[in-house]
């Protein structure tokens, strides 16, 4: 029984398999004969074109930022606390078992004296509800910010 949760991601590998490379990619590769004829199974002649055009101002563009490495997380005083603080926003969720609560919330409502599979079940479509609005409301804040520091 446990091996069915298997067959999806099987089917997803096989299926991907006979996608074709990512034309910016494959630009980005110098392998741009390839890329046009992925992006010409896309686009008409006229888009082809602008596409064609953007690739290239982003391969510039690419090619002219400056290449940050791992090393730098630490060494880079605003990366090392950006990643400190996501790393540990990161750790206290899985510590807090936030995870555990809303995957168990059911049982947990139904122990709290709701004897209804569907209420306990009802309940806790509510709880998760309210976690992906406070989350998204949570980035919502966040770019709102990032715009008000763009300008």
């Amino acid at each position: 029984m446990l091996g069915v949760s298997a067959v999806p991601a099987v089917i997803q590998f096989a299926l991907m398999l006979l996608l074709p490379e990512s034309p910016r990619w494959l630009f980005m590769k110098d392998d741009k004969n390839k890329a046009i004829s992925v992006l010409s199974k896309i686009y008409d002649i006229a888009r082809l074109e602008d596409e064609i055009e953007h690739l290239t101002a982003a391969a510039e563009e690419e090619s002219r930022k400056s290449v940050i490495r791992y090393s730098d997380v630490f060494k880079i005083k605003e990366i090392r606390i950006a990643f400190l603080a996501g790393a540990g926003l990161l750790a206290f969720q899985q510590l807090t078992g936030i995870n555990t609560i809303m995957y168990y919330s059911p049982t947990i409502v139904q122990m709290a004296g709701f004897r209804s599979n569907q209420l306990a079940l009802l309940l806790s479509l509510i709880i998760w509800k309210e976690r992906a609005w406070g989350s998204g409301y949570n980035a919502n804040s966040e770019s709102l910010l990032e715009q008000g520091d763009q300008s």
